[in-house]
């Protein structure tokens, strides 16, 4: 069976979005309650990347290179990331979501 990749770019997303909210939140050099406004506009993807983040290993086991380049150009589209760092940034966003699916596997057998 073959997966898509529409959960892997939700979980690019919300973590492209988290960084950046930190980014901006700490560009100042303090950090304060006030930051919480750069993290509203990205609680909204919390859900919807959480919400199917089991089946990002499966569509990963299977990426091709149609879907690959389909990822780097939603990067491309929707952040401000320069072409020789888009392969890293979407690699990096990845490897968070992968930490993220980890210890959500890891505390399921803790937080009950």
């Amino acid at each position: 069976m073959a997966y898509g990749i529409e959960e892997t770019k939700d979980v690019v997303r919300l973590a492209a979005k988290v960084g950046m909210a930190v980014y901006h939140a700490g560009k100042d050099g303090k950090w304060s309650w006030m930051d919480y406004i750069h993290f509203l506009p990205v609680l909204p993807h919390f859900g919807v990347a959480v919400e199917n983040i089991d089946l990002v290993p499966m569509e990963l086991g299977d990426l091709d290179s149609e879907e690959l380049e389909e990822l780097l150009e939603m990067a491309r589209n929707e952040f401000d990331i320069g072409e020789g760092d888009l392969k890293e940034f979407v690699g990096n966003c990845i490897d968070i979501g992968n930490l993220v699916i980890r210890n959500i596997q890891i505390g399921s057998n803790w937080w009950k």
